[in-house]
């Protein structure tokens, strides 16, 4: 075992642990990997938090997240608002592949993803009829910006309701489904929540910081798409996989009976190519009808010319 100079003699390796089951135990974890992701992202000029804090919203415990990395998108002085994107990770190395499920059922997607720092959660439609003021619908963010249009969402990888795990148990192979989802979406979610609270809107203020808020999951272990039922003899290899989750919303002042929560999935092996090619262009197209868009409908309201028909770059400031 490699030593520093100035190590003290009293500072070894007990006789009870071999140096080579020790060297295995560090390098099947999940502390190797998470360096590799930070230094991904620190390439591709994201600030990089390791062990970012969170509170637990089960029990209010704080907890850590392996990585949060943050970047500045479209950064424009002269305007009101202020474009980010941050990206919440947990990493996972592991000997057993991952087998993930696509959904069956057409999904909704159009809240994904989340964008913190709007005053409101999104932008509010007023409408005014004889002089008199109404809140016609809260558009979520996504849709304020036009997201869920976008390739990163529509195209974007296959969406899976469920996944599972597969372990070896002598002859046969048993798949875990609460295991990874309690060790990786879960954390992930409460993540997405505290950050929707720690990045909100600064109250009494002319700027807005709307922010992306993407969860990711980096795994170094081999992954697999069922693509259907009638395909459950043929999976097929694949680094990229997006799982939702669907929760009843228990806060009864919030808008919406349900809360969603997306996780993109990633090989590490793919991870350049997703933040190159998928994660960035999204987030600089966002930030730039961030800025289009301006500060005034995402504060004072939104206005539609048609509030059954319309696009994102339809929506005006609401103004008496």
């Amino acid at each position: 075992m490699r030593a520093k100079p100035f190590n003290p003699t009293q500072n070894q390796i007990p006789k009870s642990i071999k140096e080579e089951n020790l060297i295995k135990a560090i390098e099947t974890s999940g502390y190797p990997l998470q360096g590799v992701v930070a230094s991904k992202l620190l390439k591709s000029g994201f600030h990089v938090t390791e062990e970012w804090g969170f509170r637990n919203r089960d029990n209010n415990e704080t907890r850590n997240l392996d990585l949060a990395a943050y970047r500045s998108v479209q950064h424009d002085s002269w305007t009101t608002v202020g474009p980010s994107v941050s990206l919440l990770i947990e990493c996972k190395k592991s000997i057993h592949p991952y087998i993930f499920f696509r959904a069956v059922a057409p999904q909704d997607v159009s809240w994904f993803p989340y964008v913190a720092g709007l005053p409101h959660g999104g932008i509010t439609i007023v409408q005014e009829l004889d002089g008199v003021r109404s809140l016609h619908r809260l558009l979520s963010g996504a849709q304020s910006f036009g997201l869920d249009q976008l390739p990163f969402v529509v195209v974007g990888p296959d969406v899976c309701a469920a996944f599972s795990r597969a372990e070896a148990s002598g002859d046969r192979v048993i798949l875990s489904g609460s295991d990874p989802f309690n060790a990786v979406i879960m954390p992930l979610a409460n993540a997405s929540d505290h950050a929707l609270h720690i990045y909100g809107y600064r109250p009494n203020s002319d700027r807005v910081y709307p922010r992306l808020l993407i969860s990711v999951a980096v795994l170094d272990a081999p992954m697999l798409l069922v693509e259907s039922p009638a395909q459950s003899s043929h999976p097929v290899l694949t680094p990229w996989v997006r799982v939702t989750r669907q929760e009843p919303n228990l806060d009864q002042f919030a808008e919406g009976r349900f809360r969603h929560y997306g996780v993109d999935v990633v090989h590490v092996d793919f991870f350049d190519t997703f933040i190159e090619s998928h994660v960035l262009p999204f987030a600089n197209e966002f930030g730039k009808r961030a800025i289009q868009l301006g500060a005034g409908p995402m504060i004072n309201g939104g206005r539609l010319p048609n509030v059954d028909a319309w696009d994102w770059n339809q929506i005006s400031e609401f103004k008496q």
